[in-house]
């Protein structure tokens, strides 16, 4: 479900959970949207996701941003987002893409 361009999830108890995307400091839009968001009292899941453009490449070469650019602020950002979410979980430990193309064997004809 989509609320002002943030994410709400419906947990299994049936509460709202709110991440806020593309969240940028540098604009008042974030800034009220999530005070306008915690004045209502609905519980916003930390932190909120920085805007950059690795998730826009990501998005494009349809792979995690955590994969792209492990390093990014967006990867950072939900990598803690999950670590509070789900602090039990196991950790991945993303590998860098290699941009080198490898070509596929072709079995002999038989």
């Amino acid at each position: 479900m989509e609320l002002s361009g943030c994410t709400v999830y419906l947990t299994k108890w049936e509460s709202y959970l709110i991440t806020i995307p593309k969240f940028d400091i540098r604009t008042t839009l974030s800034i009220t949207t999530r005070e306008a968001i915690r004045e209502e009292g609905l519980p916003i899941l930390e932190p909120p996701i920085r805007v950059c453009v690795e998730i826009i490449r990501a998005q494009m070469e349809r792979v995690p941003v955590s994969m792209l650019a492990p390093e990014s602020s967006a990867a950072v950002d939900y990598e803690a987002l999950a670590e509070n979410f789900l602090p039990t979980r196991v950790r991945r430990v993303a590998k860098p893409r290699s941009s080198k193309v490898v070509p596929l064997r072709r079995q002999a004809d038989k």
